[in-house]
Parts: C-alpha cells; structure tokens; sequence
C-alpha cells in the first residue's frame, strides 16, 4: 500500500490537467491520496491557482482552434500567408503566438486543400491506378487462394491495404480526396473478385 509520501512523489510529476482529474475523482482515492494531494496541490499555489490555469489553458485551446479555423477557410479562399497574418488576430494568444500558429496551419492547410482537389489529372490518375491496383492485388489474391486454398478476413484487407498503397503511390494523393476514395473500394472489390475468378479457372479441382 502506498503511503503518503509515495503519492506526494507521484503527485509532485502530474500536470496540472492531471492533477485537475485527480481532483474531480478524489472519491476514489484513499484517505493517503487524498492527503497527497491537497499538500501537492497546496505547493504549487492552491486549489484557485489550479483551477485558474485549467480554465486558462482551455481558453488558449480554444482559442487556438479557432484561429486554425479560420487560417484554413482564408487559405481556401486564396489568401496567402502574409495577409492571414495581417487579418487574424486574438485578444487571448501574443502576437508571436498567434504568427507561429499562422505559419504551421497555413502550411498544413495548404496539403491539406491540394490533397482533397479533385481535377482532371486526379482522374486520370486513379482510372490507371485503380486499375493496376485490382490487377496486382487481384493476381497476388489468387495465387495466395491456389496455393493455400485459405481465405480469411485479414486477407481481404491487406489486399485493401495494397490496393491503397498502389493508387497512393501514383495518385501523389491520400484517401481523403474523394477520388481516390472512391477508387481504393472499387478496386479492392475488384481484385477480390479477380483473385476468387483466378482460383476457379486455375485452382485445384475437387
């Protein structure tokens, strides 16, 4: 059993959201924590301290959301980032924090929104992805059938998982374009069937 010294010790590493936490539930605790805890919290200023910096912090996260809202709606809209700078403000974050935010999710917001793009060359893309894919993954899937004459669950999404990597890999997108969504399912639907049509043609009769 812990003494109180042993929960004063581990209390004194706690954040102070975890400490918050400890606090909210203190009925669980035994009368040793319970101790441990109103003296750790007690050193590091009080209980109003302690409460004052959750709400701070919760303040600073929201507002930090906020801000990368609208960092990502002026970024999508065509704005660079030297005029973003110069529109966002916060009567919560410094200056600088609200800059360093600014150049981190401008830059995000940037892949983010060229990642999800859906033009002509996306297309393109993933018709001949998608179809090298199913090829690929569906040819390997059949002769895995032959082979082992095994199917399992876990089989099947790994041809999904190559079937991504595949269409990733020419694409230069992730599944997050719709396009690429799209063609990940009809591919791997693809290539299961073709690897099960591989095993009737040319797999062991009974």
């Amino acid at each position: 059993m812990l003494t109180v010294d042993d929960f004063i010790t581990k209390f004194s590493k706690y954040s102070d959201q975890e400490l918050f936490e400890v606090y909210q539930n203190i009925e669980g605790y035994s009368e040793h924590a319970k101790m441990a805890l109103a003296h750790v919290i007690e050193t590091k200023g009080g209980l109003n301290r302690l409460t004052n910096s959750i709400v701070e912090s919760q303040q600073f996260a929201g507002e930090t959301q906020k801000i990368k809202r609208e960092i990502y709606e002026l970024t999508q809209s065509g704005f660079d980032k030297d005029f973003i700078k110069k529109a966002i403000s916060s009567e919560i974050l410094s200056v600088e924090s609200v800059n360093e935010i600014i150049n981190k999710q401008h830059d995000y917001s940037t892949k983010d929104i060229e990642d999800r793009k859906v033009d002509k060359l996306t297309l393109s893309r993933c018709i001949i992805s998608g179809a090298i894919a199913a090829l690929i993954s569906g040819s390997l899937l059949g002769t895995f059938f032959i082979y082992t004459g095994a199917v399992h669950i876990l089989i099947l999404i790994g041809v999904g998982i190559l079937c991504y990597a595949i269409i990733k890999g020419i694409v230069k997108k992730s599944k997050n374009n719709s396009a690429v969504f799209v063609t990940i399912f009809i591919s791997t639907v693809a290539a299961i069937s073709l690897g099960f049509l591989i095993f009737n043609l040319f797999g062991p009769r009974l």
